[in-house]
């Protein structure tokens, strides 16, 4: 891809896991029972803002994926080495922390058969880690849904995104439940957003289209925003309606910064932002535990303010998470390096 293509991905990319932070850092003043107060309205502002990073992290995975060819050994290949191995790494240190503090008194085995595993498979280790599952299965689809795609017209797309829409509402008068990875279908329609900003739709040539993309996210946040407040305080106690990933509001949102991004952040990334990208997946691995030690520090969002607790929680969580995966990828090089170099000297020896 050309230069002009990735800066704008890699700033996404970077903007998507800073809202996944802004999120776990805010959500605990929406569980306030006092509310509408200061501390809740700032947890709702913050929270409602960063609403549209998981969406953006699947149409950024149907954009960069869909529209080539996949060999499907090396994609496979690929895919295990870069997201199974690391998150099933991470997995195994959860769980350690996990029995560590969570139930200390507990006989390892009984622990390991009857806790651990069950939490594995389930998805159910870290309260996070659902999107990592969910991803997954989206992956095992993706050569089949790239191949559909190629001979799909753009009216096609369309018809097949409305089609989605009406699943989704559906879906959500039923009640199911979207942190749930056996609902990962529902989450191709954002495969198919993605990859419908890769085709020569006329809109997408729009010289305002970044005005209509900032008028939209407004839209978007404000109706999350008053929504979350209206039927919260009808509820006397936090709805997360129109928090969902499904909303028309965060879908609107979501597909706005897409488009704001992509029509005018292609410039080339400072240098923290470029290393904060390419860590983004583990920083999403370890971000959690992070949050966890720095709570026992009393470094969290009700810090003085939550206008300043928030930002600065989220801005220290990110960077400690970004400094632990260079370590270990620093660590993980010369442990590699030397063993390679060990076998070489004792190659040349023979």
């Amino acid at each position: 891809m050309r230069e002009k293509d990735i800066s704008w991905i890699v700033n996404l990319r970077c903007f998507a896991t800073i809202c996944v932070i802004i999120i776990h850092v805010s959500f605990p003043l929406l569980s306030l029972t006092d509310f509408p107060n200061y501390y809740w309205w700032s947890g709702n502002l913050f929270d409602s803002f960063g609403r549209c990073s998981v969406p953006v992290f699947v149409m950024l995975t149907g954009y960069l994926f869909l529209p080539k060819p996949l060999i499907i050994n090396n994609f496979f290949a690929n895919r295990v080495k870069k997201l199974l191995l690391p998150f099933i790494c991470w997995n195994f240190i959860y769980i350690l922390i996990l029995y560590r503090w969570g139930y200390p008194e507990t006989n390892a085995f009984q622990f390991l058969i009857n806790i651990a595993i069950p939490k594995m498979i389930l998805g159910k280790v870290s309260y996070h880690f659902w999107y990592i599952y969910m991803l997954i299965l989206l992956y095992l689809i993706l050569p089949l849904l790239g191949s559909i795609l190629k001979g799909i017209s753009n009216n096609g797309l369309l018809l097949l995104l409305l089609i989605w829409g009406i699943s989704v509402g559906f879906g959500k008068f039923i009640g199911f439940s979207e942190l749930d990875p056996r609902n990962f279908a529902f989450y191709i329609g954002y495969l198919i957003v993605g990859y419908s900003f890769s085709r020569n739709f006329s809109f997408l040539q729009h010289k305002k289209l970044h005005v209509f993309a900032i008028i939209g996210f407004l839209i978007g946040l404000s109706v999350t925003v008053i929504g979350t407040y209206k039927i919260s305080t009808i509820e006397s106690r936090f709805n997360g309606f129109f928090y969902g990933y499904f909303s028309p509001n965060v879908f609107v949102m979501a597909v706005s910064v897409f488009l704001f991004f992509k029509c005018k952040l292609d410039k080339k990334p400072h240098w923290i932002i470029e290393i904060l990208d390419r860590y983004s997946y583990g920083i999403y691995l370890v971000h959690v535990l992070v949050l966890y030690y720095l709570r026992r520090l009393d470094l969290n969002c009700n810090l003085l303010s939550p206008i300043i607790g928030i930002p600065l929680t989220t801005i220290v969580c990110l960077f400690i998470s970004c400094f632990i995966n260079i370590f270990l990828a620093k660590l993980g090089h010369y442990l590699f390096s030397n063993n390679a170099e060990s076998k070489m000297k004792i190659v040349k020896r023979m």
